[in-house]
């Protein structure tokens, strides 16, 4: 049986986490976990084989200095090794580190799927998101390499090297489309003062009579609205052979940033039922303010709880608004079992280092958490902000991501919202999308 010896006694949790993970959850090999005592570095040891790995995110000797990122070179360590596209692999190296130095494969796994630099003091945008310019990933232009997984194939290597055989065993590759609803309608909700001055705007303002048609046929027939596309997002679903995860809302908790509206409408009561009835999935989008506020998640999550006939059991948060451990740890309180927020708006890419779905460490209380985290790595808003839609070079980022996942394993998880079908040439770029991706 392999034996693990940490660096240190101090980081004991979170060296029983990462090991769990990476071998236990990832490599599926029995292990046994000892207390070491050389704080720079880990000793893998199997009979007569033995490694040592470096050691730099835990520092043993300094403790408190846990989240000062000051401690860590902003560039990482380049290695020999390199992965399947040829690239050198990269790690974490301490800002004042030997030239000889083993790198921090376990730390640097750790780094990346725990969310580490939301919990440190880093810069963040108007929506207090973590901005991906600010990151290691992105500094080092990483964001589209699967870190963490090229640094698991670099541990088997290692190990094999000294004789020590754990076979890899990637996880099977899947395309997971999701839906976050953050209004199923653009016009047909709207309150009937408010429906006179848009169509007012339409005919005097704009002197658009088609648009204004538009608008009084999507109050008469919710299926005319160009928000609520979610049959053509079935249909293209179903010709690409795989279900999606449709995320709605319990309530709202901003005026500017949540649109309300009511799950018990006639049309959402029928789109529930036959989104149902057609295997997908229902989801949880708690609101803008529910991030890191007990009472609005709750209560929305209830609400939506009552609304689904079948379990809700995962979702993502509005506006990818992630307050790192308090975020994950309000997600397992009330029993959801898979969260799917980890990414970055303006920036696709594996932000975790992985497609793989993984246990989740709260950074906070020091503990595993029995949440799971599913990476999201393309989105609509993003892709589009990245290129053109239905360029080559849009094609072009996706498939370099997808060609990843296949390599890896994991889920090609992709973000489309029903709002962002309603031109003609997003919604071909989303079916050509999708189904490049199926083939």
């Amino acid at each position: 049986m392999l034996q693990i010896f940490t660096p240190g006694h101090f980081f004991h949790p979170e060296y029983v986490y990462i090991c769990a993970t990476v071998f236990g959850d990832f490599l599926d090999t029995p292990y046994e976990l000892h207390t070491g005592t050389d704080c720079s570095s880990w000793i893998l040891r199997q009979g007569a084989a033995k490694i040592r790995l470096g050691n730099c995110l835990f520092p043993e000797t300094a403790p408190e200095t846990f989240f000062q990122l000051s401690r860590l070179a902003p560039n990482g360590k380049t290695l020999e090794a390199k992965n399947f596209r040829g690239h050198p692999l990269m790690t974490l190296q301490a800002a004042e580190e030997d030239a000889n130095a083993l790198p921090d494969l376990l730390g640097t796994i750790f780094f990346l799927l725990t969310a580490f630099e939301d919990a440190c003091n880093l810069p963040r945008d108007e929506h207090d998101r973590l901005l991906p310019e600010q990151t290691w990933l992105y500094r080092n232009s990483l964001l589209f390499r699967a870190v963490a997984d090229e640094l698991l194939e670099e541990l088997v290597h290692r190990l094999a090297s000294v004789g020590i055989t754990i076979p890899i065993r990637n996880p099977s590759h899947a395309v997971v489309y999701s839906c976050d609803v953050d209004t199923p309608f653009h016009w047909h909700h709207l309150s009937p003062r408010r429906f006179v001055r848009v169509v007012a705007g339409a005919l005097l303002k704009r002197r658009n009579i088609s648009e204004a048609a538009r608008m009084l046929l999507s109050r008469l027939d919710a299926a005319r609205d160009p928000y609520f596309s979610f049959a053509t997002i079935c249909d293209t679903l179903a010709e690409c052979g795989i279900k999606g995860n449709f995320y709605f809302m319990g309530g709202a908790s901003s005026l500017k940033y949540d649109t309300p509206y009511d799950l018990n409408s006639p049309p959402l009561q029928r789109l529930r039922d036959n989104l149902l009835q057609q295997g997908h999935q229902i989801g949880f989008h708690p609101s803008y303010h529910s991030s890191d506020n007990e009472e609005i998640f709750f209560r929305e999550l209830q609400c939506l709880r009552h609304w689904s006939p079948e379990p809700v059991c995962e979702g993502r948060q509005h506006y990818l608004r992630f307050k790192g451990s308090a975020t994950w740890r309000m997600w397992e309180k009330y029993g959801l079992i898979c969260d799917s927020s980890l990414a970055y708006s303006h920036a696709l890419g594996f932000r975790c280092g992985t497609a793989r779905k993984f246990g989740v460490y709260d950074l906070e209380q020091r503990r595993s958490l029995s949440l799971k985290e599913q990476p999201l790595l393309c989105m609509d808003g993003t892709l589009i902000e990245a290129a053109p839609p239905l360029s080559e070079d849009a094609f072009a980022l996706t498939r370099q991501l997808h060609e990843t996942v296949c390599h890896y394993g994991g889920s090609m998880t992709v973000l489309w919202h029903n709002s962002s079908l309603s031109a003609p040439e997003k919604f071909r770029h989303f079916t050509e999308l999708l189904s490049q991706l199926c083939r």
